[in-house]
């Protein structure tokens, strides 16, 4: 589920570029940062126990352009037109990637130029509006073509959209796994703590989307599956957003915590969010936790 996604966005902001240590999940805790001055110092923070939504978190670009998917899912047309619209009405356009920047302020039609997974960060609500998993991958596929042009890219968009789709209708999870690392070759066998050892910022599809998969195929809530994902540090906000949206789509979200998402967004976002909601059940389920 798209609000989902957004969670784990949120959750995952303030450890952005973050650096962690532990050999298990209940051992893992923040030691430090890749920048010289992090947005906001989580040293000492552990997985088990950091504060989900402080008061420090914040949408970042992953929140903002997921809810221009869903507009574009709603309306259809260009989906150029909305990731352009959503980034130029955003009062924080730092949050958004450099490639993404540039080409946003524009009106040209090639891609950006970026190579890592903006768009992967942004497929969960493909997952949700597809009818059947082919159309999931064409419709992330199109809206990857928007803005990236590798095929790395290309593949975690395609992958995240049909992992939360497989979710979304019930699939049991040895299942998505063995699809998605049948068809785009991910190596989902490498525990999330195995990942953490040693691991430093990098947008990379290859390198994000596997523990994103990862964090929701061995967790057993939405919850521990945000925990499990921002624990690898990095690039923790959208690695928890994907982690985030396939946990929704299989277990739905808690009620509390999809009104936290409501309160960090803009009004705008909100209504957006609510039309796409209503189109498309299954994009707010509520979970027993």
């Amino acid at each position: 589920m798209s609000r989902a996604a957004m969670a784990g966005d949120i959750a995952g902001s303030r450890f952005e570029r973050s650096l962690w240590e532990g050999g298990t999940l209940e051992e893992a805790r923040c030691v430090g940062f890749d920048v010289a001055e992090p947005r906001f110092d989580c040293r000492g923070e552990t997985a088990t126990k950091f504060e989900l939504f402080h008061s420090s978190c914040l949408p970042t670009d992953d929140t903002i352009l997921t809810i221009a998917v869903m507009e574009w899912l709603l309306h259809g047309g260009d989906p150029r037109v909305s990731l352009r619209t959503h980034f130029r009405h955003s009062p924080q356009p730092e949050l958004f990637g450099k490639f993404f920047r540039v080409w946003a302020k524009t009106d040209n039609d090639a891609p950006c130029g970026s190579v890592g997974n903006g768009a992967a960060m942004r497929a969960a609500p493909i997952g949700h509006a597809a009818e059947n998993a082919e159309q999931a991958l064409s419709l992330a596929r199109q809206n990857a073509l928007a803005t990236h042009a590798t095929p790395d890219a290309i593949a975690g968009a395609e992958a995240m959209a049909l992992g939360v789709f497989l979710a979304r209708t019930g699939k049991p999870r040895e299942a998505i796994a063995q699809e998605i690392q049948t068809r785009f070759g991910y190596d989902l066998s490498k525990s999330v703590d195995a990942w953490r050892l040693g691991y430093t910022f990098t947008s990379a599809c290859d390198q994000t989307v596997p523990i994103a998969f990862r964090a929701f195929l061995q967790t057993e809530s939405h919850e521990a599956a945000i925990r499990a994902a921002v624990s690898v540090g990095g690039d923790s906000d959208t690695i928890a957003c994907m982690a985030a949206g396939l946990a929704g789509a299989y277990w739905g979200i808690p009620r509390q915590v999809a009104e936290d998402v409501a309160r960090k967004v803009g009004t705008e976002q909100l209504e957006i969010m609510t039309a796409f909601e209503r189109r498309f059940p299954t994009a707010l389920v509520y979970s027993d936790t």
